[in-house]
């Protein structure tokens, strides 16, 4: 007559090794009865250690009807079994007790589990289900130095299914500690899902054939990776009425928010940039100077206004794939370029000087990381190159510049170079003191001679 096994029936041999490693390994097979006959066939799951009645996070999937977990320290273990076999749910367990010795020189822990069906073969099963971690984010080179990290995405909905059937939805967390993860609750190990995943800014994600495993930790979480959908935005780009095919070297047309931008392309029939949905900025980063900083923002170069759109700014709709927006620039200022200028130059010691006046009125800074320097915002004048570094003049006689009224951009055909002078002249200023005898009170004298050595 046969019986059906409601009972676990467990068998354990151990053993141990001697390998010299960190951590034992407890491995086994696992059977479950079927029709009164321990076997394996068509079994899947995952045997899981729980310590103190508390999952860990070692596990192992099953294969073949073997599992083996490594790099198990010293404890007392409950080695459980869930999975289904031939489409019914089944569990068991079994003590795995890891020695000091066993830990300490890599030993074996022979852990075989015999299992039992939830229900009698052919009859409704009544799933073991457990918790399943989801971790959702996004690569990014969050602070622009070629690093990309994996940023957890707040608030995104996780849903799984099986079929049209929704088994589980949840939020992905915002606490520093949970971020990022959503937990589903009521899956069955070892069976097949599909799991999607919806966050505002981001591209819908959609996996399918995602088995149901047992999550202990964050850490063991299935990570989804989510694309930022980006609108693809084009226009024409006008200076005044003509229209730009490019921007003078080192400019660069960006589209952005919050003090990022997206470089945007620029062709013979305008610009193309993809950016999020939301309110858009148009900026122009000028490369120029030690200072420069990609934040567009804070990098506008004065020699152009935004006209259109009004007040440089522009909303791009949710849901949009392509967005369409003109832009239309006005000459505020004019830029004097150069070409090339000695290597001994740095930021702000060429000058311009307005022909009649005896102070500089404008510095010149180098295009990032080359001998090209630009002056911008300079106005319509006549004005005379100069230099401003000590223990040297420039090179021949001084250019004179002339920016007409339209503001056009003049470029400085030659190079500028500089000479080191013969007898180099200073004028030092300053005070003679001392401290009275309070210790902190200065005393200035008066009539004193300072003389200064080589």
């Amino acid at each position: 007559m046969k019986k059906l096994m409601t009972s676990l029936l467990a068998v354990m041999l151990c053993g141990i090794g001697f390998l010299w490693a960190d951590g034992a390994t407890v491995k086994g097979t696992v059977q479950c009865v079927w029709e009164g006959t321990p076997s394996s066939a068509g079994l899947t799951g995952t045997v899981t250690l729980y310590q103190n009645n508390a999952v860990t996070s070692y596990s192992a999937t099953l294969n073949g009807g073997a599992y083996e977990i490594t790099g198990v320290p010293e404890g007392n273990y409950t080695a459980k079994f869930a999975g289904t076999m031939r489409g019914q749910s089944c569990a068991g367990d079994n003590t795995a007790n890891v020695g000091s010795g066993a830990a300490m020189h890599g030993g074996e822990i022979e852990c075989n589990i015999m299992a039992a069906l939830s229900s009698s073969p052919g009859t409704d099963p009544t799933p073991s289900t457990v918790t399943m971690k989801v971790s959702v984010g996004y690569n990014v080179d969050e602070y622009n130095t070629g690093v990309i990290t994996f940023k957890s995405i707040k608030g995104a909905t996780v849903t799984c299914k099986q079929g049209e059937t929704t088994i589980a939805t949840a939020t992905t967390a915002s606490d520093w500690q949970n971020e990022g993860i959503a937990s589903l609750n009521g899956i069955t190990v070892g069976e097949t899902y599909s799991i999607s995943v919806h966050a505002d800014g981001f591209k819908d994600t959609t996996l399918n054939n995602v088995t149901g495993v047992a999550t202990a930790t964050n850490r063991e979480a299935l990570k989804i990776g989510m694309r930022e959908a980006l609108v693809t935005v084009s226009g024409t780009l006008k200076l005044g009425e003509t229209a730009l095919t490019e921007l003078p070297e080192g400019m660069t047309l960006m589209i952005g928010a919050n003090g990022t931008g997206n470089t945007a392309q620029i062709n013979e029939s305008g610009y193309t940039v993809e950016c999020k949905p939301g309110n858009m900025k148009v900026g122009i980063v000028d490369q120029i100077g030690d200072d420069y900083s990609p934040d567009f923002q804070k990098s506008l170069t004065a020699n152009y206004t935004v006209t259109t759109p009004e007040n440089a700014s522009f909303t791009v709709p949710d849901n949009a794939e392509t967005f369409t927006q003109d832009i239309v620039l006005t000459k505020a200022y004019a830029a004097v370029i150069g070409v090339d200028a000695s290597d001994k130059l740095n930021d702000n010691e060429l000058t311009l000087t307005k022909q009649g006046e005896t102070e500089a009125a404008y510095t010149a800074k180098f295009l990032y990381g080359t001998n090209k320097f630009r002056f911008n915002g300079v106005e319509a004048g006549t004005y005379t190159l100069g230099l401003n570094k000590f223990g040297y003049k420039l090179k021949g006689e001084a250019p004179t510049v002339t920016v007409a009224a339209d503001l056009a951009d003049v470029t400085l055909s030659a190079p500028v170079e500089i000479e080191e002078i013969e007898e180099a002249t200073a004028t030092w200023t300053g005070t003679v003191r001392y401290n009275a005898a309070d210790g902190y009170t200065p005393v200035y004298v008066e009539g004193a001679t300072v003389t200064l050595y080589a």
